[in-house]
Formats: structure tokens, C-alpha cells, sequence
């Protein structure tokens, strides 16, 4: 069985303030700008790595959006059915992910106010408003991840 050495070169556009940062942390790590970049990589794939099974789906898919924060939702720029379709696709009914959670996933990002407000609806509680993007990892982890089965 061969190893696998699938080595390949990428092109990659950084902007002026990227290169400044990139040159500048690996000056002060005393590590080449390659090095920093595998790392870098390296590093968000493995943050990423539930993504990579494609078996993975539903809640077990949860932890990498919430993790993230709206980084990956913004930056990939993902609406409400892309993310119901990479969360929920071909998942029974039990281990999916609500929409209106996807919504609210969306929401943290952006909405600050309709976020804690729809939230606070949702659990029925007080939150203090600097505790709420705490409190969104609360509840979708006790919803989908801890709940206990009877």
C-alpha cells in the first residue's frame, strides 16, 4: 500500500495588511511564512474536521458553526437553506437541527438585538445581554448534544 504523498502547490491572493501580519508573526515566531501558513491551515482544518466525514450529519455537525461563531456562515456567506442542507441532509427526523436554530445560528452574527430578544423567547429566561453568545452555546449544546433520552 503506497503512502500518501499527494503533495500540490497553491496560489493563494493575500492583501497588503495579510502579508504585513503574516511577515510580521512569523518574524517573531522566527518560522518561515510557509510554516505559518501550514500551521494555519493545519490548524482550521482540524477545527473543521466533522465536515470532512461525510457521515457526520444533524446535532454532531453542530459544534464546528458554534465554535466558529458567524466567521464561517459570513465568510463563505451561507443563508439559512445552504446551512439547513450541510447541517440536516439525510439525517432522520430526531438528530436534525431545527431551522429555527439554523436561523438563530445565522442571527448571532448579525442581529445582535433580534438575536438575544429571539433567544430570551426561546428559553423563557433573563439573559444578560454580554452572556448571550454563552448562552446560545448552552442551549444548542443542552438541545442537541446533552439532552438525555428517556
Amino acid at each position: 500500500m503506497a503512502a500518501d504523498k499527494d503533495n500540490r502547490a497553491y496560489s493563494v491572493r493575500l492583501s497588503g495588511a495579510d502579508l504585513r501580519k503574516l511577515r510580521a508573526i512569523s518574524e517573531r515566531l522566527n518560522v518561515t511564512e510557509s510554516d505559518l501558513i501550514r500551521f494555519a491551515l493545519r490548524h482550521v482544518l482540524n477545527r473543521l474536521s466533522p465536515l470532512h466525514d461525510l457521515e457526520t450529519r444533524g446535532a454532531s455537525l453542530l459544534p464546528v458553526f458554534v465554535e466558529f461563531g458567524n466567521e464561517l456562515t459570513s465568510y463563505f456567506d451561507l443563508d439559512e437553506n445552504s446551512l439547513d442542507q450541510i447541517l440536516n441532509e439525510g439525517q432522520e427526523q430526531g438528530r436534525h437541527v431545527d431551522r429555527e436554530d439554523i436561523s438563530l445560528l445565522l442571527l448571532s452574527g448579525l442581529e445582535k438585538t433580534r438575536f438575544y430578544a429571539r433567544l430570551s423567547e426561546l428559553t423563557g429566561e433573563y439573559i444578560e445581554p454580554e452572556a448571550v453568545f454563552a448562552e446560545f452555546k448552552k442551549y444548542l449544546y443542552e438541545k442537541y448534544l446533552y439532552r438525555r433520552t428517556a
